[in-house]
């Protein structure tokens, strides 16, 4: 907890999530589900768990972004669910959010922390 190692696809197609979480690097639990996406990197994940929001189930999925929506609508934010869904997770104190794989097999973590992504970025550079 607090240095989780991840793995991201490097290919064409760099999304680990069959979920749509909206804009943020998207990286897997596991280099098998990374594979699907291309070629795989390890990385470090600098955060800890409670920063993860987990997403255990299609239902949790659904309210999670009816409740961005609303969000959206009431904050005047944008509409686009690659914006509202990100904007509501770290309005809620998230850094990242993470869909199960019993829910999606090929949903991974999306990670939305700015100054998190630059450094995995910079582990990508590597």
């Amino acid at each position: 907890d607090g240095g989780q190692v991840v793995f991201r696809g490097t290919g064409a197609n760099v999304s680990a999530a069959g979920l749509e979480l909206g804009k943020g690097l998207y990286v897997a639990r596991d280099t098998a589900t990374a594979a699907n996406f291309g070629n795989v990197a390890q990385l470090s994940l600098p955060l800890k768990s409670k920063d993860i929001l987990l997403i255990a189930s299609d239902a949790q999925y659904t309210k999670l972004v009816l409740d961005a929506q609303k969000y959206a609508v009431r904050t005047g934010g944008s509409l686009d669910s690659n914006d509202f869904i990100p904007a509501y997770v770290r309005y809620l104190g998230y850094k990242a959010a993470e869909v199960s794989p019993q829910v999606d097999p090929l949903g991974g973590i999306a990670v939305y922390d700015p100054a998190i992504i630059k450094k995995m970025q910079k582990q990508l550079a590597q």
